[in-house]
């Protein structure tokens, strides 16, 4: 659930416009625009930008709620996870502090998330359908989205959003089919097999990429 209202507008747009961009311009200067190496680093890194380095910081902290939450018996908060180092200070003002923190950032996720897919899904109907796409359609389009989202957080976990992330895979799933019918099925295919060995192939190097030893970074 988190990952579709967090990750799911950012994947949609940016699973289109992120290889785009590098392409026509590649990270580092890796490939000359607009050429099939250029393509070539633009899949590799965009695989790299969505795949295991932001799960793992997911995977972090959910691992650390569940081992205290399911081992420990502790509520599932964020400052349980800090029983090790601040003791029973947690059940304090402390742990309220970082607990009002997790939700603050939470919050201000989703919100951007929202506010951005609002953005995007106006652009995209002007696009589309030569709707308006200027200040007062992109407020009432995040207004009717947030109205939807605090409809459905206002009702039980396992329903409102549970259906409405139900709802979006399957959605998901169809335009996956769809485009894969459409084709140009031989291309696509072969660009997610050499991207994905691309991304593994040079996984450690670009992640020990800084550019330490160029001069616009000293």
């Amino acid at each position: 659930m988190m990952f579709q209202a967090g990750m799911g507008p950012s994947l949609i747009f940016w699973g289109v416009a992120e290889p785009l961009s590098h392409y026509s311009a590649p990270p580092f200067g890796m490939a000359s625009p607009n050429t099939t190496e250029a393509a070539q680093v633009a899949m590799q890194y965009s695989y790299f930008h969505w795949t295991l380095h932001p799960w793992a910081m997911y995977a972090v902290v959910g691992l650390a709620v569940g081992y205290f939450s399911f081992r420990r018996d502790e509520p599932g908060l964020i400052s349980t996870v800090f029983r090790p180092l601040l003791g029973d200070r947690v059940d304090g003002p402390l742990g309220k502090t970082i607990d009002v923190m997790s939700v603050l950032a939470v919050l201000f996720g989703v919100a951007v998330s929202l506010g951005t897919a609002g953005l995007q899904l106006t652009s995209g109907l002007g696009e589309t359908f030569g709707t308006p796409t200027g200040i007062v359609v992109q407020l009432l389009v995040i207004g009717v989205t947030t109205v939807a989202f605090m409809i459905s957080a206002s009702t039980a976990v396992e329903k409102g959003i549970n259906y409405l992330s139900q709802i979006s895979m399957y959605v998901a799933a169809v335009l996956l089919v769809f485009f894969l019918v459409m084709g140009p099925t031989a291309v696509q295919l072969g660009a997610l097999t050499q991207g994905v060995g691309d991304y593994f192939g040079g996984l450690i190097p670009m992640s020990m990429r800084i550019e330490s030893f160029d001069q616009d970074n000293a």
